[in-house]
């Protein structure tokens, strides 16, 4: 199974959302069976992860600091078996130009199946440290959902001889 997030500039969430679930998934030994990995709408080839980004990763232990961004491409979208957008309007974006992604793009939060007002991850982008912690917390939690709902599907899949 591949996954891949998606953000708008590849610098701040869908990089913390990546490393966040290859993490979780290592821990739980399934990281061989899963290719986890992240592009974004608007950005260039090559850019660093924010360093706020950085910094709050590193206060739970995870390593961004050799993560570059990279653009969304129709190879990423026909590489992913499942594209995790931050927001309605990346899901919106991606299943409007590659239509045939419709099937298996879903923004985290309806991914996660947690009820919420809001399909949205807020953009921590030139905002304060609090806020790249908060936006940290929150993908921590939809991860700890999706983490376990991917498992649970590979399982089904081993069961069943898939």
């Amino acid at each position: 199974m591949r996954v891949l997030f998606v953000c708008t500039g590849n610098t701040c969430r869908s990089p913390m959302a990546e490393a966040i679930l290859k993490d979780l998934l290592e821990s739980r030994g399934s990281e061989s069976k899963i290719e986890v990995f992240s592009a974004g709408l608007l950005t260039m080839n090559g850019l660093p992860a924010n360093s706020n980004s950085i910094q709050v990763l590193e206060e739970i232990g995870l390593d961004l600091r050799s993560h570059q961004s990279k653009q969304l491409t129709e190879s990423l979208i026909d590489r992913a078996d499942l594209i995790l957008t931050m927001t309605m309007d990346h899901k919106n974006a991606i299943v409007g130009h590659y239509g045939q992604a419709s099937e298996k793009t879903y923004t985290v939060v309806e991914f996660a199946e947690k009820d919420d007002e809001t399909m949205d991850v807020e953009d921590p982008y030139g905002r304060s440290v609090a806020v790249y912690r908060k936006t940290r917390d929150v993908l921590r939690g939809l991860m700890e959902r999706i983490s376990k709902k991917i498992m649970g599907v590979l399982e089904n899949e081993d069961s069943n001889g898939q």
